[in-house]
């Protein structure tokens, strides 16, 4: 819905996605909170879950505001890396979670900034509830930024301030706010004046609202339906216009992010930590159109493969790599599909056939020097 010039709606596009996560990045650079990367973008696993949901701001064709709802899932929510015992307290009192994560805004808005601010929150909480039934918002945020979440939008506290890892060491602080009492504790806080800028009126009195929600169950119903249809197993061998712009809108973010897992997957100390992980990157793989961009495909198989190799799943990475030769269309895929099995049956004992492997890959014709150094060097490395 275009409010004031700028238009707010759930993401449904790839270009809506990289400029959210685009401008996240900036910002959470500028504060200190992620390390810089060629993609300049920021984003993380729970972005490819059908759940998730990423909140635009659109002025001019440019993204100038975003937030995700991340709602919970086996695989839980952002804060459970700080704040498990807490979250698992309303878990076990049967709330139903969904986590505010990512808010940001185009500092070239300057006073705009805040209510733009205020508009997405509203988009967020219709979402959160009454759309999805949701019981709680949960907010993971800065020390200074607790005053803002307590004086605009009646967050609450849960649990004491600690430092968070995965922002670079920021100090950080988990806070709550009760949806199914939101209204009345709005109502107490903002009074009830008839004004943009008092939260009661915007979230609960602005005639606008009952439109928003129209157009927000829309477009969350939308990506329901493309998504049963791409889960369904079905190959989709004549994709829609509708179904392959959303099987490219959830391609772009498992890419990204297969990646990213093979990266922490080879740094990590606790073997098995990503496999809740890497077995999510399977299925979508499985599932995507067998046409389908089958290079960026590829690609992601042989990161999904390297995070369960280095998570020491070496019967899935062989699985995996299996699936890779498939998709392979060169000389050059082939060999390094079969340089990837041949190192699983290595590591699960079977290295007769880890050698096989290694010099059926270096039989194939034209093969990079590279390429046949590699082999070379394990074949003399494993006899």
């Amino acid at each position: 819905m275009i409010i004031d010039g700028i238009d707010y709606h759930i993401a449904e596009t790839r270009a809506d996605l990289e400029q959210a996560f685009r401008l996240v990045y900036h910002n959470y650079v500028e504060m200190g909170y992620c390390h810089f990367n060629i993609h300049q973008m920021h984003f993380y696993l729970f972005d490819i879950l059908p759940e998730t949901r990423t909140l635009v701001a659109v002025e001019g064709g440019q993204v100038v505001g975003t937030v995700t709802l991340v709602f919970d899932t086996p695989l839980g929510l952002p804060s459970d890396h700080l704040y498990q015992k807490e979250i698992n307290e309303l878990r076990a009192a049967g709330r139903k979670l969904v986590e505010l994560s990512k808010l940001s805004t185009n500092r070239q808005l300057g006073s705009r900034s805040l209510l733009v601010l205020r508009n997405l929150f509203r988009l967020a909480k219709l979402t959160a509830n009454p759309l999805r039934k949701m019981t709680d918002f949960c907010a993971l945020v800065e020390p200074h930024h607790e005053a803002f979440y307590q004086k605009y939008y009646a967050f609450q506290r849960t649990g004491d301030l600690r430092t968070d890892p995965a922002a670079r060491g920021a100090p950080s602080l988990l806070l709550r706010l009760d949806l199914l009492r939101a209204e009345e504790s709005y109502q107490e806080l903002f009074e009830s004046s008839n004004k943009p800028s008092n939260p009661y009126w915007l979230n609960y009195q602005d005639p606008l609202l009952p439109a928003l929600l129209t157009e927000l169950r829309t477009a969350d119903e939308h990506l329901w339906k493309m998504h049963r249809r791409v889960e369904s197993g079905q190959p989709l061998n004549s994709p829609t216009p509708d179904e392959r712009s959303y099987v490219d809108f959830r391609l772009f973010a498992l890419e990204f992010n297969a990646e990213k897992v093979s990266k922490e997957a080879q740094t990590c100390d606790s073997s098995g930590l990503f496999r809740a992980e890497y077995g999510l990157y399977e299925h979508l793989l499985l599932v995507l159109p067998p046409n389908y961009a089958p290079e960026k495909r590829l690609e992601i198989y042989r990161n999904v493969v390297l995070a369960a190799w280095y998570c020491g799943s070496f019967d899935r990475a062989l699985a995996l790599s299996h699936e890779m030769e498939k998709l392979a269309q060169t000389s050059e895929q082939r060999a390094d599909s079969k340089y990837l099995q041949a190192h699983a049956l290595h590591f699960l004992g079977r290295h007769e056939l880890a050698l096989q492997t290694l010099h059926a890959a270096s039989a194939l014709p034209e093969l990079s020097p590279v390429m046949q150094a590699q082999l070379l060097w394990l074949t003399d490395a494993w006899r």
